[in-house]
């Protein structure tokens, strides 16, 4: 049900969010596609999968950006969010950087 797959979607952003590159991003992301929490029933199914790429993309940058591209599990409106909140993690994390010097 949902509860069970929204627990187990924010238990990966938990093993990303603690071990960082240690933990495979591209079975993160396709458990949440063949889990269709994207677009799951649940809302907060839904949200647990956006907090999962969205920590996902802080760790691993812009390649999980890319993998959802094709993908036939978020719609274009998902996908246009994803690309915003990437470039704003982006430029916070350059700003970060250039701040640090």
């Amino acid at each position: 049900g949902g509860r069970t797959c929204k627990a187990r979607i924010q238990f990966l952003e938990n093993l990303v969010a603690e071990f960082g590159n240690n933990v495979s991003w591209e079975r993160a992301i396709e458990f949440t596609k063949s889990s269709k929490a994207f677009d799951h029933r649940d809302s907060g199914v839904r949200d647990a999968a956006k907090s999962l790429v969205l920590t996902l993309m802080m760790v691993r940058g812009e390649k999980v950006l890319r993998s959802l591209e094709n993908c036939d599990e978020i719609s274009e409106r998902q996908l246009n969010e994803f690309r915003t909140k990437f470039a704003i993690i982006h430029q916070t994390n350059a700003e970060s950087l250039f701040r640090n010097r």
